[in-house]
């Protein structure tokens, strides 16, 4: 008995304060003065989406530095466009020798066989 005394007395004080009553009494819809119906919408987003978007954004790329070692804006990306918009595409090989190695094997292996053949 001494909660309905509450609740009743909040209903109260919020009609007082809002002009409205909390258990739906009033209508969801009016007209104006034209004719013309109007549902009443009192949804009001405490976030907009793009800010939700951009703070899942923030949380994906946190998450993937964590997993990855390196930001996703670093600038060390594999493309980037040039001042006419074109995308580049970043390669990079790296030959398991290098030229130099290759040749310096063939004149070790001439001078062998010349060693081999003529001696000193």
């Amino acid at each position: 008995e001494k909660l309905e005394d509450q609740l009743t007395e909040v209903k109260a004080l919020y009609k007082q304060k809002y002009d409205e009553s909390v258990d739906g009494e009033g209508e969801d819809f009016g007209y104006d003065e034209d004719g013309t119906l109007w549902i009443k919408n009192a949804t009001v987003p405490t976030q907009s989406n793009q800010e939700k978007l951009e703070e899942q954004l923030t949380e994906m790329k946190g998450l993937s530095k964590q997993k990855y070692g390196e930001s996703v804006d670093d600038a060390g990306k594999d493309f980037d466009y040039d001042e006419d918009g074109t995308l580049w595409i970043k390669s990079v090989t790296v030959p398991t020798r290098s030229s130099q190695e290759k040749l310096e094997d063939r004149l070790s292996e001439v001078k062998a066989l010349y060693k081999q053949k003529y001696g000193d």
